[in-house]
């Protein structure tokens, strides 16, 4: 670790955090992060060990970065990365600013004054008329407007609540990923597909290029997937040009079975292939590849089956009490309880340390003190919630599900490489469907939801994740883990000083109206509060539940009545997990992975599955046929297909943003990785 290799990671951190808001909602391209895959991330290391290191060994061999410097650099713009994008700041200042528009328009919200449950540092210290102007901007035809002309008194208040919660969540996965880490890497030996393919670029300790980008077969792989994008890119700009289809129509094949179009099918059989997932599939064992492509046809069949008895288990919003949310919650329950299982030992020996209790196994002083400062960091969040008006046995069985879902997703991506996950249910919801709205009041559950807002919407860039492929990368090219760990903090702190700024100029400019896309500006920042407003109607209504709603302190507990369904549906995943589990243990042959039903239907599930199928076919007639040898001889291609989409997206990035320099206009968008 250099000096040099801090401050271009810190830089490149900076950078991402300056410019995605703009290059994802003013130009509309390929989103520099997206995904657990970031383009930004990745091309960024593509672009240095292709072009910026050869350059620097003209100059001097000495000069060269070395690949443990391109980690550090790689690992600390991935921690960033939770920050600008999906995972916070699409929808972040919307979220707390334009409830005061709504609230001003909205009958439903006037007639349940939902918006004076929350505490008011919850929401940006504004009213209607403030929001209309972040809604259409003021700085369009002022030509003097910077920095200085942004009201930033309006959101001193909210901002002083919101970066301490988030932050101590944010600090106790950082530390979570380190305590993992060990268990994860060394013991049950993960595979980490991100970081194989990161890895197989990296130079050696002396800057010596890698074999891989020596081997004429992964240049001419990338080169080609290069051209197609290039061309389809191209075709947006000239209508007379053609384009390459880049996906697999299955309709004619499902008009056979209409109740599987019906349950959603269509949505999968008309999905692109992606070619990062077709190789990081290739790189994964053959059940594993197998379930993530099945998981979504498997789910849609449930569905079908259950709609032609005419009952729905999908109900499509985030803020619902229904069955396919409660069956994602039992899978993600399932994997946590087999992750502390199998690595019970050494997860009881760090934690023993950590609490000064006696224990006679040896530990790492390095995870003893992460383990410390998760649970510190976990306790602050507990205590902000309590200290904002959260019942706290309710604080503590939220932040519990909260490290659930981190942990489940980040060992997901670290076993599969799905780089692209969501878990489809939230703690405040698994809560309600366990206790019901008899149990919970209504100010915690509004403020819950808002918690759940910012920090679960967007969990397809979680912080803990990245941080996982970080540490796994790093500790690849003979680095100590912990040592990234302390500098990850930093890159997360200046990746929030530079993209909340750059985020809010941007709106204020232009108006949020203007470049945030719908999901982000009609539908994100009222989830919380649509839902409080009708359970408020409920209970208007119903006397019973007016009268639960006034009993305080642990009493308030005993009126809780589960959601029947929701619960049944939690158990029936949480059950399966465990028995495929105990069977992928017992029998070698066991063709299919718990995961299965951790992903189950979800959009990010459906994206990729095909793409998987695809890598698992090819790895299954390869290995068949050629056995080890033709496996090996086809790794530079499947390595050279994920290069390819890399400098597909990054170069239709680059020309966006020139052409939005040169024209004023927004460019047209092209996406290469899903997002």
């Amino acid at each position: 670790m250099t000096t040099r290799s801090v401050i271009l990671g810190l830089v490149l951190a900076a950078l991402i955090c300056g410019l995605t808001f703009f290059n994802d909602m003013v130009l509309h391209g390929t989103f520099m992060v997206g995904n657990y895959m970031p383009i930004s991330v990745f091309g960024a290391l593509f672009v240095l060990v292709v072009v910026a290191n050869p350059l620097l060994g003209l100059l001097s061999p000495a000069r060269r970065f070395s690949g443990l410097e391109l980690a550090v650099v790689v690992g600390l713009a991935l921690v960033a990365c939770s920050i600008p994008g999906r995972g916070l700041m699409h929808f972040f200042t919307t979220t707390l600013m334009l409830p005061h528009d709504r609230a001003a328009s909205s009958a439903d919200w006037k007639s349940t004054e939902v918006i004076k449950i929350l505490p008011p540092q919850m929401l940006a210290d504004a009213n209607a008329k403030d929001a209309s102007a972040f809604l259409t901007g003021i700085g369009e035809g002022n030509p003097h407007f910077g920095p200085g002309d942004v009201p930033w008194r309006q959101w001193t208040r909210t901002l002083t609540f919101w970066l301490p919660l988030l932050g101590c969540l944010s600090l106790g996965m950082i530390a979570l990923a380190v305590v993992v880490h060990r268990q994860w890497s060394h013991h049950e030996r993960l595979r980490y597909p991100i970081v194989t393919f990161a890895d197989s670029l990296m130079p050696d300790q002396q800057g010596n290029v890698s074999s891989i980008l020596r081997n004429k077969v992964f240049w001419v792989a990338a080169l080609l997937v290069l051209a197609v994008h290039l061309v389809n890119y191209w075709a947006l700009y000239s209508p007379n040009m053609f384009s390459i289809p880049m996906w697999i129509d299955w309709r004619p094949v499902t008009r056979l079975f209409p109740q599987f179009n019906q349950a959603g099918g269509w949505w999968l059989v008309i999905q692109p292939i992606c070619l990062t997932a077709v190789g990081f599939a290739f790189f994964l064992s053959l059940d594993l590849s197998l379930s993530l492509g099945l998981a979504p046809y498997f789910y849609l069949t449930v569905v079908a089956i259950f709609m032609s008895r005419g009952t729905s288990i999908e109900k499509g919003a985030f803020f619902v009490v229904y069955p396919g949310a409660f069956a994602h919650a039992g899978a993600f329950f399932g994997l946590f309880l087999m992750l502390l299982f199998s690595g019970r030992r050494y997860y009881g020996s760090v934690f023993g340390r950590a609490l000064l209790l006696p224990v006679s196994r040896e530990t790492q002083p390095s995870a003893v003190w992460a383990a410390r400062l998760f649970l510190i960091a976990i306790v602050g969040f507990v205590l902000q919630l309590w200290l904002a008006g959260v019942d706290w046995p309710l604080a503590i069985l939220y932040s519990i599900e909260a490290v659930i879902i981190y942990t489940v997703i980040s060992r997901i991506v670290a076993e599969t490489g799905t780089f692209f996950i969501h878990p489809y249910h939230f703690p405040c919801m698994v809560l309600l469907g366990f206790l019901g709205i008899s149990a919970i009041d209504v100010r915690s559950l509004a403020i819950m939801m808002m918690v759940s807002t910012l920090a679960f919407v967007g969990s397809r860039e979680a912080v803990m994740p990245f941080m996982a492929t970080a540490l796994k990368l790093f500790e690849s090219r003979g680095g100590q883990p912990h040592r990234l760990g302390r500098l990850a903090a930093v890159a997360l702190l200046l990746g929030l000083a530079v993209a909340i700024p750059a985020t809010l100029y941007i709106q204020y400019d232009k108006g949020a109206r203007n470049v945030n896309e719908e999901w982000t500006r009609e539908t994100v920042p009222f989830y919380a509060l649509n839902a409080i407003a009708g359970f408020k109607k409920q209970i208007a209504t119903t006397p019973e539940l007016r009268e639960q709603q006034g009993v305080t302190g642990l009493g308030r507990y005993l009126n809780a009545k589960a959601d029947a369904p929701a619960v049944t549906a939690f158990g029936a995943a949480l059950v399966l997990v465990l028995a495929f589990s105990a069977l992928r243990m017992r029998f070698t042959w066991w063709p299919i992975h718990p995961v299965i039903f951790a992903v189950l239907g979800t959009m990010e599930s459906k994206t990729l599955a095909n793409s998987f199928l695809l890598g698992w076919l090819i790895k299954l007639i390869v290995t068949r046929l050629f056995g080890s040898r033709g496996y090996q001889g086809l790794k530079p291609i499947m390595i050279g297909l994920i290069a390819g989409d890399l400098m597909g997206g990054i170069i239709p990035m680059i020309h966006g943003a020139i052409y939005y320099l040169v024209t004023h206009t927004s460019p047209q968008s092209f996406r290469v990785l899903p997002a």
